[in-house]
This record gives C-alpha cells, sequence and structure tokens, in this order.
C-alpha cells in the first residue's frame, strides 16, 4: 500500500512539471510572437520596423553597421534618401533639400512671399498666382524692344505671362542692302524678309547719270557692275569753247562748244578774220 502511495505521488509530480514546462514554452512563443524580428538603421539608430521587412534580423547585426556607417543622403526623383552606407552625394538633409529641387514647381505664400517648397506640393501653379494672391506685387512683363521681355517690378507692365510676352514682342528677321553688304536692322523694318533674299538684290551695280556722275543702284539693276566701269563709260568728254580772240579754251565739265580743238580754233580763227 505504501508503495503505491509513492508511485502515484512520483507520477503526480512528473505531470506538474510537464505542465509548467508547457506553459513556460507557450509564454515564450507569445512574446516571441509580440517581439519585431527586423531592424533598420536610421540616423545613426537601429529602429524595429515591426515586421520581417527591415534590412537587419537582429538589432545586434543592426548596431554594429548603423555605429559604423556616417549619415549621407541621395536626391531620388525629388525626394532625399540615406543610403545607409554613408555614399550619399549630401552629408546633411539640409544640402540634400537646399539641391533636390525634382519637384514640378509651384509656390506657398508665406509671410508674403512666395517660396517654391521644391516638391511640387505648394499652392499656386505659378508665381503670377501666388504674388497675386499674396500680397506681394504681381509680375507683369514689358517688351525691351530687342525681342525680350523684362519684369518692370511694380506691376505695370503689358502682359501677365512671360510667354505672352515673348510672342508679342518677338521681332521678325528682316535685312537691308548698304554698300553691298546686308545687315539685319534689328526692328523688323529691312526691305528683305530674310538675308538670303538681300544678298540674292545686293549686288552693288551703278549707273551713269551725267558726264562723270556715277551713283550705285541697288538690287543689281545699275547698267555698270564697278564704279571704274561707270566711270569709263560716264568720264566727261574734253570740250572746247572760242574765247573770241584767236584762241580756245578748254571746258572742264564737257559743256563746250567743240569736242576738238582744232575744230575750236578753225572756227574761232574764221570768225575773227570776218
Amino acid at each position: 500500500m505504501k508503495n503505491l502511495f509513492y508511485i502515484f505521488l512520483t507520477l503526480s509530480i512528473i505531470f506538474l512539471a510537464c505542465e509548467k514546462e508547457d506553459e513556460t514554452i507557450n509564454t515564450s512563443n507569445n512574446n516571441s510572437n509580440n517581439t519585431p524580428t527586423s531592424w533598420e538603421c536610421i540616423d545613426g539608430s537601429c529602429t524595429s520596423t515591426g515586421d520581417t521587412n527591415g534590412t537587419f534580423t537582429t538589432y545586434s547585426d543592426c548596431l554594429a553597421e548603423c555605429s559604423s556607417t556616417s549619415s549621407s543622403w541621395n536626391c531620388i526623383n525629388g525626394a532625399c534618401t540615406d543610403p545607409l552606407d554613408g555614399s550619399g552625394i549630401y552629408t546633411t538633409i539640409a544640402d540634400c533639400e537646399a539641391n533636390c529641387g525634382g519637384g514640378s514647381t509651384s509656390w506657398n505664400c508665406m509671410n508674403g512671399e512666395c517660396v517654391d517648397p521644391l516638391d511640387g506640393s505648394g499652392m499656386y501653379a505659378t508665381l503670377t498666382d501666388c504674388q497675386t494672391n499674396c500680397g506681394g506685387t504681381p509680375a507683369s512683363w514689358d517688351c525691351d524692344g530687342s525681342g525680350d521681355c523684362y519684369d518692370p517690378g511694380d506691376g505695370s507692365g503689358e502682359y501677365n505671362i512671360y510667354e505672352a510676352c515673348l510672342d508679342a514682342c518677338f521681332i521678325e528677321e528682316s535685312s537691308d542692302c548698304m554698300d553691298g553688304d546686308c545687315y539685319d536692322p534689328g526692328d523688323g523694318s529691312g526691305e528683305y524678309s530674310s538675308e538670303m533674299d538681300c544678298q540674292n538684290n545686293c549686288t552693288p551695280t551703278w549707273d551713269c547719270m551725267g558726264p562723270g556722275d556715277c551713283i550705285e543702284i541697288g538690287g543689281g539693276m545699275g547698267a555698270y557692275n564697278s564704279y571704274l566701269e561707270c566711270m569709263s563709260a560716264c568720264d566727261i568728254p574734253i570740250t572746247w569753247n572760242c574765247d573770241g580772240a584767236a584762241d580756245c579754251y578748254e571746258v572742264m565739265d564737257g559743256s563746250g562748244d567743240y569736242l576738238d580743238y582744232s575744230d575750236c580754233m578753225m572756227d574761232c580763227d574764221g570768225k575773227n578774220n570776218d
């Protein structure tokens, strides 16, 4: 009877021990299920991800890597990102953000001034819209007379949009011919619509307007292709007049009565004999 009692007591102790071990294992498993299993290095510190998607599977691995890598930043698609290996272009996030204007241009009104947040998140799509609603002077534009536009700075410009100003102020190409060369007067007032047209019509030619008087005719319309050629054909002829005393004198402008000195002398001497 006593032996049976000892056997029963021993089995009870073993059963209770097994129950305690199962409870410990279940508690350990439950705790393990509530503990994050991966880690990320962020700004030099290890942070649990709460899931299994982190770079490091243990905190010690993360800490070993994270403490030896300095933070650095790269600009990717308009956002600053730490590559986690110290290889970034920028050493501080401030430098990265100052140079990472990857977003589309947009504007916010801050303290009466329009500021581009550099990420496309601004309230206004254009600087003009922002300035109009921000209490500042709206942008406006005037032609500068050379085909470009400038902002007078007081909102008095004729155009509210820079592109509209450029379209209105654009100066068409034109050319003028002077002394056989073509040039663009810069205001669209040239005789020819292109330099090629000008060059085709700007060959210098000359016409004889009277004895010894050659003038340049533009457009290649003159009778002579060079000034010397014109002057040779248009030279003042030597002419003579009788002086009334049996002698002849040369008339320098070609208006004399005689083209030949001997003819002049013959007639002049005959008049004196009469």
